[in-house]
């Protein structure tokens, strides 16, 4: 599901991550380009676990701080 270069942003995460969650056989999932920040990755973050068959996530060029702790501690 390729969804780059939209204005996502974090309200639109909170959106969309209540359909994403039922897209358990999504592989590959492109949201670069979307203006998602911290708050839409502490939305999106607890969804992954519920797609056991994502094998790529692409964040690039977003408002994501990526040295966030809570981010570390979720993705590892």
């Amino acid at each position: 599901l390729d969804l780059s270069r939209n204005e996502i942003g974090d309200e639109g995460m909170g959106i969309l991550a209540p359909a994403l969650q039922r897209l358990t056989s999504l592989t590959f999932l492109h949201l670069s380009s979307t203006r998602i920040g911290d708050e839409g990755m502490r939305i999106l973050v607890p969804i992954l676990p519920h797609l056991a068959c994502l094998r790529s996530l692409n964040l690039m060029a977003n408002r994501i701080d990526f040295e966030n702790r809570f981010f570390t501690d979720s993705l590892t």
